[in-house]
C-alpha cells in the first residue's frame, strides 16, 4: 500500500462542487449527506464530489462522465493500461472501493495554500493531509 498524491489544482473543483451541490444528497435513511469526496479505486485512483447532481465534465452532454481529479500515475487517460494500473493497485491494492471523506469550507482555503493532497493507504489504516505549503506571493 502506499501514498497518493493529488494536486490541489485538480481537487479544488471537487471541493467546491461538494460543498455547494446539496440538492437531493441524502442517505438510505433519508438524513442529508454531509459536503465531502469519494476516494475510488476502479479505473485508475481519484478523488470526485459526493454533491448532488454530480459534476460532470461537460454538462451540455448527457452522457459526459463526472470530473474527477486522479493521484500522480493513476490516470487512465494518460499512459499505457500497464503503467497506470500497475501504480494503482501498488497503491491501494487490487480491489475496487470507495472511501468517504468529509470535508469543509476550510477545504477551500487549504487547496488554496497547498500544492498537494496526501491519501496514506495501510493495509489496515487510511489517512489524509494537505501538503506542500505553497510559497508565498
Amino acid at each position: 500500500m502506499g501514498l497518493c498524491v493529488f494536486k490541489t489544482n485538480d481537487m479544488r473543483r471537487c471541493v467546491a462542487h461538494a460543498l455547494t451541490n446539496r440538492t437531493c444528497s441524502v442517505d438510505e435513511t433519508g438524513q442529508p449527506k454531509p459536503p465531502g469526496l469519494f476516494f475510488v479505486h476502479d479505473s485508475g485512483v481519484y478523488l470526485m464530489s459526493n454533491g448532488s447532481p454530480g459534476d460532470k465534465r461537460e454538462p451540455e452532454k448527457p452522457d459526459s462522465h463526472m470530473y474527477v481529479a486522479y493521484a500522480d500515475g493513476c490516470n487512465p487517460n494518460i499512459g499505457n493500461f500497464d503503467s497506470w494500473y500497475g501504480r494503482s493497485r501498488d497503491l491501494v491494492g487490487g480491489d475496487d472501493f470507495v472511501e468517504f471523506i468529509d470535508i469543509t469550507p476550510a477545504w477551500l482555503t487549504a487547496c488554496d495554500e497547498f500544492e498537494e493532497f496526501h491519501v496514506d493507504v495501510g493495509a489496515t489504516t487510511f489517512m489524509h493531509e494537505f501538503a506542500k505549503p505553497r510559497a508565498a506571493k
